[in-house]
């Protein structure tokens, strides 16, 4: 939130190039799996959150073996 003006700046992200294991949304939670793929952290107590899928993809998603942009939490 900003509580004053403020003039145009950057944020950097980490990101990290990875494939899907499931389809996956924009912005969703996600982890790595023991296969080194990328699934849902909300489907799987197995997966640990890492971080989410790019936020700024089109509404349709990641399909399964697609690759994209986990961007570090």
């Amino acid at each position: 939130l900003h509580f004053k003006p403020e003039a145009r700046d950057a944020i950097h992200l980490a990101v990290d190039p990875i494939e899907a294991g499931d389809d996956l949304d924009p912005g969703q939670d996600i982890g790595i799996g023991n296969d080194g793929l990328a699934y849902a952290s909300r489907d799987n107590a197995m997966i640990q959150p890492l971080g989410i899928v790019d936020p700024f993809l089109p509404r349709r998603g990641v399909k399964k073996g697609q690759r994209f942009w986990l961007v570090v939490k």
